[in-house]
């Protein structure tokens, strides 16, 4: 432990931790809040910073002078792993007791490691073997903790210039010591470097994208008074790599916690989900500005972002404040008349992803502390990472070109990539099945792959596979077939006719292609036909560019590469076509200059 952190969690110890964050409550206010919280639960803290941690904070000038010590930063590049990105496990807290269901935790254990950092590990021990988890997917990390909120204390997630995967930390924005060294303890526990960046926020009031696009409340600001908004990004950007960060007014006027968790949340880089009251609601105007605001920003994909609602109202409907984990969502749900809609929202914005949905009778969900805010993914540390801009909108192919997809694949695991499971799966949008085509190396770690151009233009779905010698195999998007990228294949083609339409007694040639200076095109007609016909130069847009008319049943024209006007044209390919009687042979003709 370096000594700038030792000196941190001396003054956390001390109670002499600083919050700068907006209150909303006054202390009457808050007096009372703590109250019917520690009525029901006298051995847990509150996620909401308490009337004691808000009445013993530390000066101002002392909080400054942490600024001063030095800190080290990750070699750039830095890419900060999305919530949505394979994990190998979740990181959960049982400060005396759980604040998440057993049956929850059992399920997490059926795919996953489930770190759990404990104060009793026997007491953990005893109760998971009691509800059936699977114990060998249980790590048991012995340690002081002061709440169950692993999501506001616990390990951000990067990839560092070196390849690693890494922690970021920061300082938690509550006077909770124990919590606030965590993310070092677990870094120790995986062998994995971290790095303290000198923040103060919390996990719940983050969400990013995998892009290098982060979004939180504007609790950030407030409770960094210190920094320049300017300061903020710059420390966002040395420590997690982002370059766009999306920092909105807090449109929930109920939670008084400000985190953006308990209104919205990332579901993939180019879909957002928001929470939705009725009109008459005094959140309404404020979440309708937050959608207005998505609306108009641009994802990491270069397309609008997706919206979508999940209705909202009760004090315990926290529907966004959920848990992606690889291919299932973990979703609280309270009993409500809006918990199946919420649940149907997430099948229709994720399709392919098994959508679970838990109540909570240890601890009840909140709208300001929920699912979410009490579990925090750990990412996989070998994980096979695809990059990947999608083709979207109408992308245009002509005379056979096809469609590029361009894809970085970085095996984490450092194993091989097995060659032959690099593909591109792509279907016709209405098609059942799915055509793959192989992507080849272009360098370094990227690849390319190129998807046939239809005869007629259609919508094309298709995704990204890859596997390595780790034996872990990857999506784009990560869960593949069952939610596609989609765009419209445009297909150009020259001729209506082509290929070409077959007819006897004619032979139609050109040579040499590729040609310089003149090609010779020849052709033998030997047909009944009563017109002689013609030849006709095209170029790849399909623009008539040269003539000549057949008078002779064999015989031959050349082409000096220009047009009607005697003008050179540029080089490319054209297309030559011989019509006598109403058909056609078509031969390719490619000029080099």
């Amino acid at each position: 432990m370096r000594y700038d952190r030792v000196v941190i969690v001396l003054m956390l110890a001390l109670g002499l931790y600083a919050q700068s964050a907006h209150q909303n409550l006054t202390d009457a206010e808050l007096a009372k809040r703590d109250s019917a919280w520690f009525a029901r639960y006298p051995d847990m803290l509150p996620i909401w910073e308490t009337l004691y941690e808000r009445q013993n904070r530390i000066p101002a000038a002392a909080q400054n002078s942490l600024a001063g010590f030095n800190r080290l930063q990750p070699p750039a590049p830095v890419r900060n792993i999305a919530e949505y990105e394979p994990m190998e496990g979740v990181l959960i807290a049982y400060p005396g007791k759980f604040g998440i269901p057993n049956a929850l935790i059992k399920e997490m254990a059926e795919d996953v490691i489930v770190y759990c950092v404990a104060t009793d590990t026997q007491s953990v021990k005893s109760q998971l073997q009691n509800a059936g988890v699977n114990m060998n997917n249980v790590v048991l990390i012995n340690a002081k903790l002061n709440s169950i909120y692993t999501r506001d204390f616990g390990p951000w997630w990067i990839v560092n210039g070196n390849s690693e995967i890494c922690i970021t930390d920061f300082k938690y924005n509550r006077n909770r010591p124990d919590d606030d060294v965590v993310p070092g303890a677990i870094g120790l526990k995986l062998g994995v470097p971290v790095y303290y960046m000198d923040l103060t926020t919390c996990g719940g009031n983050y969400m990013t994208d995998g892009f290098n696009v982060s979004a939180s409340s504007d609790l950030v600001w407030r409770e960094n008074t210190g920094y320049t908004h300017q300061k903020i990004d710059s420390l966002m950007h040395l420590y997690l790599g982002i370059t766009q960060y999306h920092v909105l007014p807090d449109p929930n006027q109920t939670t008084t916690i400000d985190h953006i968790d308990c209104w919205g949340k990332f579901l993939s880089p180019d879909k957002v989900l928001i929470r939705s009251v009725p009109s008459s609601n005094t959140d309404y105007n404020a979440l309708e500005a937050v959608v207005d605001y998505f609306t108009k920003s641009v994802s990491s994909y270069g397309t609008p972002y997706k919206i979508y609602r999940v209705n909202s109202v009760a004090q315990n409907e926290a529907y966004t404040n959920s848990l992606i984990l690889n291919n299932k969502v973990l979703v609280p749900i309270s009993g409500t008349a809006n918990d199946n809609p919420a649940l149907a929202v997430y099948k229709a914005a994720m399709p392919g992803y098994e959508v679970l949905g838990f109540t909570n009778t240890v601890q009840s969900w909140m709208n300001l502390d929920a699912l979410h805010c009490r579990a925090n993914g750990i990412a996989d540390r070998g994980m096979l990472y695809i990059r990947h801009i999608p083709l979207h909108d109408t992308v245009a192919s002509a005379d056979g070109a096809g469609y590029a997809v361009e894809a970085t694949i970085i095996p984490y695991s450092k194993k091989a990539l097995i060659k032959d499971s690099l593909l591109v799966f792509y279907r016709p949008k209405d098609a059942v099945s799915f055509s793959t085509v192989a992507m080849s190396l272009v360098a370094g770690n990227n690849y390319k792959a190129v998807i046939p151009q239809p005869a007629k233009s259609t919508g094309i779905a298709y995704y990204i596979h890859a596997a390595d010698e780790s034996k872990r195999s990857q999506n784009h998007p990560f869960i593949g077939g069952a939610d596609p990228h989609v765009f419209y294949a445009k297909s150009l083609w020259t001729f209506a006719e082509l290929p070409d339409h077959q007819f006897n007694n004619v032979s139609f040639t050109a040579f040499p292609t590729p040609f310089v200076s003149r090609v010779t095109i020849r052709y033998t007609n030997n047909t009944t036909a009563k017109e002689n016909g013609g030849i006709f130069l095209y170029n790849h847009n399909g623009c008539l560019i040269r003539t000549w008319t057949l008078n002779n049943p064999a015989s031959c024209v050349t082409w000096d590469g220009t047009d009607a006007d005697n003008k050179k044209v540029s080089s490319g390919v054209y297309f030559c076509s011989l019509k006598i009687g109403g058909k056609n042979k078509t031969v390719k003709i490619q000029f080099v200059k």
